[in-house]
C-alpha cells in the first residue's frame, strides 16, 4: 500500500475526508474524489504526497478550496473542480507547476488577475459556463495555451487585454452574449477563435 500510485474513492456517496488520510502513501500521484457529497477539502490534505500531480474534485459540493491543501513548492499538474458550488478561484492559479486547471458548471466571482502569480504555469483553463462576464485576467497566463470561456456572460472581448498570454493559440467562447469583438491588436500565436452560436457570429 505505501507504493500505491493511483487511488480511486469515485461515486462513494463520501461526505468529509479527514485531516491526514493519505499522509503515508508517499508515491500517490492520481487521486479521484470525483462524484462525492465532499463540501470541503482539509487544509495541507496532501502535504506528506510529494509525488502527488492530479486531483480530481469533479462533481461534489464544493463551496471554496484552501490554496494550503499542497505543502508550500509541491508541485500540481492537473486539477479538476468541475461542477461545484465554488464562487473563487483565484486562489488556484497560484499552485506550483499547475498546467491543468477545469472549473467548468461553477457560478464564479470575477478571477482577481492581481492573484495570478507572474510564475504561474498554466496550460489549459476550462471556465465553460460559469456566469464570467470577462476573461481579462487571461493576460497573466504568460504560458497558456487553450481557453474553453463558452457558455458565460462575456460581451466585449478585447485582445490587447490578453497580450501577455504570448502562447495562446485556442480561445472558445461559444454561446457568449457578445457585442464587439475587437481584434485590433492581433495575437500572432492564435490559430482559431470560436464564437459560434453568438450574436455576431
Amino acid at each position: 500500500v505505501e507504493k500505491l500510485e493511483f487511488l480511486n474513492f469515485q461515486s462513494n456517496l463520501l461526505q468529509t475526508i479527514d485531516e491526514g488520510a493519505f499522509d503515508d502513501l508517499q508515491y500517490l500521484e492520481y487521486l479521484y474524489l470525483d462524484d462525492n457529497c465532499l463540501t470541503q477539502i482539509p487544509e495541507r490534505l496532501f502535504a506528506y504526497n510529494p509525488r502527488i500531480r492530479n486531483i480530481f474534485l469533479q462533481q461534489n459540493r464544493l463551496i471554496s478550496i484552501s490554496d494550503n491543501f499542497l505543502r508550500l513548492n509541491q508541485k500540481l499538474y492537473g486539477l479538476n473542480v468541475a461542477d461545484n458550488r465554488l464562487h473563487d478561484i483565484s486562489n488556484l492559479f497560484n499552485f506550483k507547476g499547475l498546467t491543468s486547471l477545469i472549473a467548468s458548471n461553477n457560478k464564479l466571482n470575477p478571477i482577481r488577475p492581481n492573484w495570478i502569480s507572474d510564475e504561474n504555469e498554466m496550460a489549459m483553463l476550462n471556465i465553460d459556463n460559469t456566469t464570467l462576464s470577462n476573461v481579462n485576467f487571461v493576460g497573466k497566463l504568460r504560458k497558456l495555451k487553450e481557453l474553453y470561456a463558452s457558455h458565460n456572460r462575456i460581451r466585449i472581448f478585447d485582445a490587447k487585454l490578453l497580450r501577455g498570454a504570448k502562447e495562446l493559440t485556442h480561445i472558445s467562447l461559444q454561446s457568449n452574449p457578445l457585442e464587439k469583438l475587437l481584434l485590433n491588436e492581433v495575437l500572432p500565436t492564435i490559430l482559431s477563435i470560436d464564437i459560434s452560436d453568438s450574436p455576431i457570429e
